[in-house]
């Protein structure tokens, strides 16, 4: 896993798992998100992403295309696991069909965006989930 070596009490709006293998995306959502308080870790598999402590982490986003589109069965474990159901998950994806949405809010994503995705849209979307979460 790639962590960005921010020190926790340096984030005070806790860190976030990208799941994604796009490099320059990852890249983008870590400067987008840093800069507004947050740390960022990413792994680019699902593998990676089985070995790691997921309850370190207040929010996850996840490209439906990881390991040959296997997302939606990353995202159900992940909502179907006691110790994961209740974190917020943000699916990303290319494909824009309605099936392909549904599928994934259906599968326990929170929400959904199509890439290329506003990197502003995705840091609202996030605050937003949060804020709900809190207020849990």
């Amino acid at each position: 896993m790639n962590t960005d070596g921010v020190h926790p009490k340096s984030c005070p709006n806790g860190r976030i798992l990208v799941v994604d293998s796009d490099e320059a995306f990852v890249d983008m959502v870590r400067a987008q998100f840093a800069g507004n308080g947050f740390a960022v870790d990413c792994c680019d598999s699902s593998e990676e992403l089985y070995n790691t402590e997921l309850e370190q982490y207040k929010l996850l986003i996840i490209d439906l295309g990881i390991d040959d589109n296997s997302g939606l069965g990353v995202i159900a474990q992940i909502k179907q696991a006691e110790a994961t159901y209740d974190i917020p998950v943000i699916a990303c994806s290319t494909r824009m069909s309605p099936t392909t949405i549904i599928n994934a809010l259906n599968n326990g994503a929170d929400d959904y965006l199509l890439k290329p995705v506003s990197l502003r849209e995705l840091l609202a979307c996030a605050n937003s989930l949060l804020r709900r979460h809190r207020s849990l």
